[in-house]
């Protein structure tokens, strides 16, 4: 059992690696784009790509969680879900082209038809992609899933900051996801020797191994992108762009450390189904790793806000100023829960984690219309904090009577890192409307908030007995480190 928390831990590290350096190049190409585009512009295709998720509901059967599930899959299996995405590809790319005209009118916005054309023949080609790569994680293959990862992204960037540079509109964007994805498919055939073929033989085990996780995909949908769609009715393709802006900024700490976090550990906690007392101590120890990281990144990125919108987007984007530090508070409940899902999925708990994400999509979806229609994106905004802490305790509940946790231990793993982010906090907001916003005094803000949270959770750790912890296997690897070096 050691060998797998050892493995999911270079997993993780890997995933997390990736997901930076992915966040790390989106983010730039995004602050460099806001310079150049209006927030309309990012707001048009957000609405074709939120009408090809719904579309892709109907086939959002997650077969790459099938294939990592099914220690014992053949050939068989990965060529029938290769041909079924196919299927699933051309039929979304024929509808959403289908339906071009209809949405524009629905929206009342002309530009939408050449995204959604755009979109289409994106799917399209995408769906061939090699369904050899899962291997990559079904074998905790971390290292090449990286690698895959980046190069895509890297060549989506550079084409879009380039057509940007001359085009000034949303038809830059869409060269970019395009490039990537002939991209993604050419590379996910050289960086794996798996060759698939057509066939359907598999397709009742594969389906049946699914059927739960088609439901907990729609309902994933709903948690994730309902807000696109009332939104965007309700204040626009601009509101649209602000409200997703600010929602990129501040939800870093979920996409860019809990997700790939996540991405890592499910593999684990499938070998482990038969070991409970194993799989409760890895959760543990994963909830206790994230939550010293994920809680100083929500606090820091909600308080900073004052500095880093001005110096970094520029003086157009100053609406979403007020808006980040409510979404980074929104974000960070759902940070600390993802993993509670991953663990139902893991152990084939596909129903129990339907159910728990239908009554999260139930209420966002009735704060959202309400608070939307009342007060903008400011209200969809406070929509999504309400829903993601009355969440929190619902799922914790929920996944202690599955797996025998105690509710006060999830709570105690956490309660160090958020002690120890108060002192930051306020020093931030200190400095945040004080400080005259410029690149400097945000990068002095975040290093010197850095120092304090650092100092803060060592003096806590000591207080609290030096306990076998995190931050002793940190202490203990900084500490090999330098003796490394003399």
């Amino acid at each position: 059992m050691k060998n797998i928390g050892e493995s999911m831990g270079r997993g993780a590290a890997w995933m997390i690696a990736g997901r930076f350096a992915n966040k790390f190049l989106g983010l730039i190409s995004t602050f460099v784009l806001a310079r150049w585009l209006l927030p309309d512009h990012f707001g048009i295709v957000m609405i074709a790509t939120s009408i090809l998720a719904a579309l892709e509901l109907m086939g959002a059967f997650s077969f790459d969680t099938v294939l990592i599930q099914l220690q014992d899959a053949t050939r068989e299996h990965y060529d029938t879900v290769w041909t079924i995405g196919i299927l699933f590809g051309a039929l979304f790319a024929t509808i959403l082209a289908g339906g071009a005209w209809f949405f524009a009118d629905f929206y009342n916005e002309d530009r939408l038809v050449l995204a959604l054309l755009v979109i289409a023949l994106t799917k399209l080609i995408s769906s061939f992609a090699n369904v050899g790569v899962i291997d990559f994680r079904k074998n905790l293959q971390f290292g090449q899933d990286f690698y895959y990862g980046i190069a895509g992204k890297l060549v989506t960037v550079s084409t879009t900051l380039t057509t940007a540079y001359f085009l000034r509109d949303h038809r830059a964007l869409l060269v970019g996801v395009f490039s990537g994805s002939v991209f993604g498919v050419a590379l996910s055939y050289a960086r794996h020797p798996f060759r698939p073929r057509f066939s359907l033989a598999k397709r009742q085990d594969i389906f049946k191994s699914a059927s739960w996780l088609f439901v907990h995909n729609i309902v994933y949908f709903l948690n994730t992108r309902s807000a696109d769609f009332i939104v965007a009715k309700l204040s626009g393709s601009a509101g649209l762009g602000i409200f997703n802006l600010a929602n990129e900024v501040a939800s870093v700490p979920v996409t860019e450390i809990a997700a790939p976090v996540n991405r890592a550990a499910m593999p684990a906690y499938a070998k482990l189904q038969n070991e409970p007392l194993e799989l409760v101590r890895v959760y543990q120890s994963t909830l206790a790793a994230t939550a010293l990281v994920l809680i100083p990144a929500a606090i820091l990125i909600g308080t900073i806000a004052p500095l880093f919108v001005p110096a970094i987007l520029g003086n157009r984007w100053l609406d979403v100023i007020q808006l980040i530090p409510i979404l980074a508070m929104a974000a960070l409940p759902t940070a600390l829960v993802n993993n509670n899902g991953v663990v139902l999925l893991s152990l084939g708990e596909s129903k129990a984690s339907a159910i728990l994400s239908t009554l999260r999509a139930g209420l966002l979806l009735i704060t959202l219309f309400i608070f939307t229609s009342l007060y903008g994106v400011m209200g969809a905004a406070f929509a999504m904090l309400l829903t993601s802490v009355s969440f929190m305790a619902v799922s914790h509940i929920f996944l202690a009577r599955k797996i025998r946790i105690k509710i006060s231990s999830c709570l105690l793993v956490c309660l160090r890192p958020a002690l120890a982010s108060l002192p930051m906090g306020l020093l931030v907001i200190f400095l945040s409307n004080s400080l005259m916003p410029s690149i400097p005094n945000l990068l002095g803000t975040i290093i010197f908030a850095g120092i304090v949270y650092v100092v803060s959770i060592a003096v806590l750790w000591m207080l609290a007995g030096k306990p076998d912890s995190h931050e002793r296997e940190i202490l203990r690897f900084v500490r090999a480190k330098i003796t490394a070096t003399r």
